[in-house]
């Protein structure tokens, strides 16, 4: 897992897009579905990559060093596909207010992560999500291979 997590810190945005959306498709089966509904032929190149706890941090908000904030925040379990248009609204909003723009999103985890009852997002979530996804992609490729 260490190289995973790793890897989700240290590669391109465009090598990160290419992961987050193969995650959602094994996330949700049906969310190729939701992509092209009503014909739209949607490309999953049109989401950008949204951080749920916001790059832009509070000091006062975090007890830890500034270079380990900004290492958990580029986590693959702090980085989730989104729409632009929601990205720009969510921008660096904390959880409780993002969650109220990610509730009209087309892609499926976003959408479930606007049901959650946490008013908060923190390290701890986005190193629980790190495991889900490692979890996820290991069960995908056991079944596989």
């Amino acid at each position: 897992m260490e190289n995973f997590i790793d890897f989700s810190q240290k590669t391109i945005p465009k090598n990160m897009r290419y992961v987050l959306a193969f995650y959602a498709l094994i996330y949700d089966e049906k969310q190729i579905f939701w992509w092209n509904s009503a014909n739209k032929n949607f490309s999953f190149n049109l989401l950008e990559i949204e951080h749920i706890l916001p790059k832009k941090w509070q000091d006062n908000y975090y007890k830890l060093e500034e270079d380990e904030v900004k290492g958990l925040i580029e986590q693959i379990g702090n980085k989730i596909l989104i729409e632009k248009k929601l990205n720009i609204s969510a921008s660096n909003e904390f959880f409780a207010k993002k969650k109220e723009h990610y509730a009209t999103s087309f892609c499926a985890e976003v959408k479930a992560l606007s049901k959650s009852s946490k008013k908060n997002w923190d390290f701890k979530d986005i190193e629980e999500r790190n495991r889900q996804i490692y979890a996820k992609f290991g069960e995908f490729f056991s079944r596989i291979f």
